[in-house]
């Protein structure tokens, strides 16, 4: 018998499953989680601008008005289609002020999101 065999294996017997149902996760995999990012207030902020990182590639940005910005397990950036999935990120937090974003970032951090 050769790996390249042609004979039914146990695969072959399993049970049909409907059209339309999702395939199972291998084992080992978890389904995306969003992640909620905090940080301290900057006094006389308006708001603050959020950029996430993996790599050299921008995933995700985010203008908001509190010190806290929620990733979505699954969102769009710049028409592509994105997945917080296992990796390293880097992510900054810029105060806005009057309309503007400054110049040094408050926070620069790294996040490790985990293979399951």
């Amino acid at each position: 018998r050769t790996p390249a065999s042609a004979e039914p294996s146990a695969v072959d017997d399993a049970p049909a499953v409907p059209a339309g149902t999702p395939a199972p996760k291998p084992a080992g995999t978890a389904a995306p989680q969003a992640r909620r990012f905090a940080w301290a207030p900057k006094p006389g902020a308006s708001g603050y601008h959020v950029e996430l990182f993996r790599g050299p590639m921008l995933v995700f940005s985010k203008d908001t008005s509190t010190p806290q910005v929620t990733v979505p397990a699954r969102w769009r950036q710049r028409g592509q289609r994105r997945v917080l999935s296992a990796g390293e990120y880097r992510w900054y937090v810029w105060p806005v002020t009057a309309g503007r974003r400054a110049a040094q970032a408050i926070v620069q951090a790294t996040l490790e999101v985990p293979s399951s």
